[in-house]
């Protein structure tokens, strides 16, 4: 009696497993029966009915289901259309405003139930960026400027200086000059000078200190012509990217599924 039920068992398991070959799939590399490929081109095969849900569809293709008997969508593109809210009223109940959500050109992120349907605007994160060593040229014209000395104090020594005594005068008696010394009515008297004396020598100061303070006032530059450079050029600063920021990235179908 043990063995025979035994026998049983094997074979309803056997049965079993053979009716649901085609719902289990190992993950390995191997070809697909057509009753498989079947099976995954369905959404609904997955067991994703409930009205609302959005799913990736990452085929150019619909899938299998994409269509009611009566011609009707099941599953509607997440593209920001309007929808027949008296036909669709389940998904009405969901999206009262009959107006589907616009997931193209839209990277989804996690939030919670407060959140959902938020948008977040473009946004960087703070961040450095290095400039790279550059020059720029400098040219024009400069007028003339103003400029305001105050009075320095100067303090010091100085050395000796040197300077010429000079004199020169009259030998009398040496008989080669005459000098008038009185006009009379008697005429003129003269006296006889012998000739010119002229001595000269040089005579030095002593040396001493020096101090004391400049008299301030101001002065005006002269205009002129400004060029040159600063430091050398490196390497030119360009402005490069697109139009948006954004990390690598494949395209694919959002669909919401609108019958259940």
């Amino acid at each position: 009696m043990k063995i025979l039920s035994c026998v049983v068992l094997c074979f309803l398991c056997s049965v079993s497993c053979g009716k649901n070959e085609s719902l289990a799939i190992e993950i390995k590399d191997s070809t697909l029966t057509s009753s498989q490929v079947s099976s995954l081109n369905q959404v609904r095969a997955v067991g994703l009915q409930t009205v609302g849900t959005v799913v990736v569809w990452n085929q150019t293709g619909d899938p299998a289901d994409m269509y009611n008997d009566d011609g009707r969508p099941v599953w509607f593109e997440c593209d920001g259309s309007s929808f027949d809210t008296g036909y669709y009223t389940a998904l009405a109940g969901i999206i009262p405003t009959g107006v589907l959500p616009n997931l193209k050109d839209q990277f989804l992120r996690g939030g919670t139930s407060a959140q959902v349907g938020q948008v977040v605007t473009d946004t960087i994160r703070s961040h450095v960026h290095g400039q790279a060593a550059h020059s720029h040229t400098v040219s024009g014209n400069a007028s003339s400027q103003n400029v305001t000395v105050g009075s320095q104090y100067v303090s010091g020594t100085a050395s000796p200086q040197s300077y010429l005594d000079a004199k020169a005068g009259l030998n009398p008696g040496g008989g080669a000059h005459s000098v008038v010394t009185s006009v009379g009515g008697d005429g003129v008297s003269w006296v006889n000078i012998s000739g010119l004396i002229a001595d000269a020598y040089l005579a030095y100061t002593s040396g001493g200190a020096i101090s004391g303070a400049t008299a301030g006032g101001v002065y005006s530059t002269d205009g002129g012509s400004i060029s040159g450079y600063t430091n050398a050029v490196s390497t030119p600063i360009e402005a490069t990217g697109g139009s948006e920021t954004a990390p690598q990235h494949i395209r694919v179908r959002y669909l919401i599924r609108a019958l259940p």
